[in-house]
């Protein structure tokens, strides 16, 4: 299965690094959406109309710009139907955000279907998924998606022990964006190494580390060796790079 990482930054973004955006291309699936979304997926010659279904971690805007510009796409470009599943209490803002910036019909119009979700099991497109409340700043959904007997976490933004949630997962994608622990829960975030020690619990066979900023990224090679002494495969991705699993 192919995992294309569209964004790996953090809100400010670096020289190297947009926001946080995941690709499944062959289920045609997304993992938020950065303000620059569709950049990215021309950037990769990337049908946006193959976007079946989008999984928002949290109303951040580093997260969750970008669908206004899939619904924008989906009612001018592809006339395609797309799923998106939101945490709670999101769809009203999303709606209107949208007609606020595009003067446009709101999400109740056909082209999006929209479903809240708390935790627990669910199936949309035949995709069966998981979902876990976790703590941030604000209510933050995360992922647990199976894909032809592969499991794949994503963490969005959360300073939360994912280790139960992640057991066994082929791959964990979890956010890093601080260096302090003492921090994540004033930030709502979590470190490379609660990451790690995340990845270490729940024997998850591949650790990816998104959200990063600029004070995670000069300590790239520390993060690389405390990986290795806890013997947790890490890959730390850059835009657009992709991987199998």
């Amino acid at each position: 299965m192919k995992i294309v990482f569209l964004g790996t930054g953090d809100a400010y973004t670096t020289t190297n690094r947009g926001s946080v955006g995941i690709l499944i291309p062959d289920e045609g699936i997304l993992l938020d959406t950065p303000p620059d979304i569709l950049y990215k997926l021309n950037k990769i010659n990337y049908d946006v109309s193959k976007i079946k279904s989008v999984f928002i971690s949290h109303l951040h805007g580093d997260h969750a710009v970008g669908l206004l510009f899939l619904f924008l796409y989906s009612k001018y470009k592809s006339k395609k139907i797309f799923n998106l599943v939101l945490p709670r209490k999101s769809r009203e803002k999303l709606s209107r955000a949208y007609k606020i910036f595009f003067d446009a019909p709101n999400l109740k119009k056909p082209k999006i279907f929209a479903k809240e979700v708390n935790t627990g099991e669910y199936t949309i497109n035949g995709i069966k998924f998981f979902v876990k409340e976790t703590r941030s700043t604000v209510n933050n959904l995360s992922y647990r998606l199976i894909i032809n007997k592969k499991s794949i976490v994503y963490s969005g933004d959360t300073y939360d022990d994912l280790s139960n949630f992640a057991k066994n997962c082929n791959l964990l994608i979890h956010e890093s964006a601080i260096m302090d622990e003492k921090y994540s829960k004033k930030y709502g975030h979590s470190t490379p190494f609660m990451a790690i020690q995340t990845a270490k619990k729940a024997n998850a066979n591949t650790l990816a580390l998104v959200h990063l900023s600029k004070e995670v990224e000069k300590k790239i090679p520390i993060i690389k060796k405390y990986a290795k002494r806890n013997n947790v495969k890490l890959i730390i991705p850059n835009d657009l790079q992709q991987i199998e699993i």
